[in-house]
């Protein structure tokens, strides 16, 4: 028991301290786009690097956003579909879930070890 609540405190810390780069994106993310739309209708001279700059924040932003969302259990568009069930169904649709996401992350894993070996030859 006592593991478990160091856990979830350990757990909660982690997620306020990656809160804030979240926001610190968000706010980087609006501003480029900002620059970058002032820059090309205003003074009729894009910049080149805003919209790759906002790319690369935007999916920072997705990818740190979701292991929030993932350790909340919060997904939007999943949640409003799962609640429409019983709770026993729920509870498989979570499990069957969970598993995709397992795997999903084992196959994101394994493509990036072996992506990392062949830059490496």
């Amino acid at each position: 028991m006592k593991t478990n609540v160091w856990a979830r405190k350990i757990s909660n810390i982690l997620e306020k301290i990656t809160a804030v780069p979240l926001m610190i994106i968000g706010g980087a993310m609006v501003l480029v786009v900002l620059v970058g739309t002032i820059s090309r209708y205003a003074f009729n001279s894009p910049l080149l690097w805003t919209e790759e700059a906002a790319r690369y924040l935007m999916i920072w932003m997705a990818l740190v956003g979701a292991s929030i969302t993932l350790k909340r259990r919060e997904h939007v568009g999943i949640e409003i579909i799962i609640n429409k069930f019983k709770p026993k169904i729920r509870v498989i649709i979570k499990l069957i879930r969970d598993l995709f996401i397992l795997y999903f992350l084992y196959t994101f894993i394994q493509s990036c070890f072996m992506a990392h070996s062949i830059f490496l030859l």
